[in-house]
């Protein structure tokens, strides 16, 4: 008798959609403004700085990650931003691999801009340090215009993807094991940071590995 092929197992991403609601985000700090939770979206909305030096930014962390969680998804606007020469970098952060530091306003965590000149991503420790490991003259941010980032992990290498368009991805721009999640090739929690601008989320799905089994012929 013929033998029997054996299943192939195979897997895609499975999208959940996260609600945008304070029972599942927690806003870590508002910028002396407000971050409010409304007729299903999210919105930022720091004070305006009075200052150059000064930054006013708001930050809200996902309360619980699913298991196998593999990537994110973000459908969102930047409104407007608020200082009066604004900065390309002043717009919607990703943070992912968040981990909150022992003072107030430290920690560490990787990030994704999507900036009004490029794209950026990097790590952030402290209160203020960063280092570079992108950054790219394209795609662009358009303020008032709708833009959706994804993050994904493929095969333990991380993929940025702007509007449906890959914008970055390892190894080919970064070596992964430079990012604070790239030691594990895991995500923790994800985080939405907004630094001197007015930001409206729309949506907010994560992404999980499901497998799926095909008999090959």
């Amino acid at each position: 008798m013929p033998k029997t092929p054996e299943p192939e197992t195979k897997w895609e991403y499975q999208t959940v959609r996260v609600p945008l609601s304070s029972s599942h985000w927690e806003t870590v700090y508002d910028g002396g403004g407000d971050v409010s939770y409304q007729d299903g979206k999210i919105r930022f909305r720091p004070a305006a700085v009075k200052q150059d030096h000064e930054t006013k930014a708001a930050l809200i962390l996902l309360r619980e990650i699913l298991p196998d969680t593999v990537g994110i998804h973000i459908r969102y606007k930047a409104l407007r931003q608020l200082r009066l020469n604004p900065r390309p970098w002043e717009v919607l952060w990703l943070f992912f691999g968040y981990r909150p530091g022992v003072e107030a306003r430290t920690k560490t965590t990787d990030y994704f801009i999507l900036k009004t000149n490029g794209i950026e991503i990097g790590k952030a420790s402290g209160e203020t340090e960063q280092e570079f490991l992108v950054t790219k003259n394209s795609p662009k941010l358009s303020i008032g215009g709708r833009h959706e980032i994804r993050l994904q992990l493929e095969d333990g290498d991380f993929h940025f993807l702007v509007d449906g368009k890959t914008a970055a991805r390892s190894p080919q721009d970064f070596a992964v094991t430079r990012l604070y999640s790239g030691r594990d090739r895991a995500f923790t929690t994800f985080g939405l940071y907004a630094e001197d601008a007015e930001i409206q989320i729309d949506s907010v799905e994560v992404l999980r590995k499901v497998t799926t089994s095909s008999t090959a012929l």
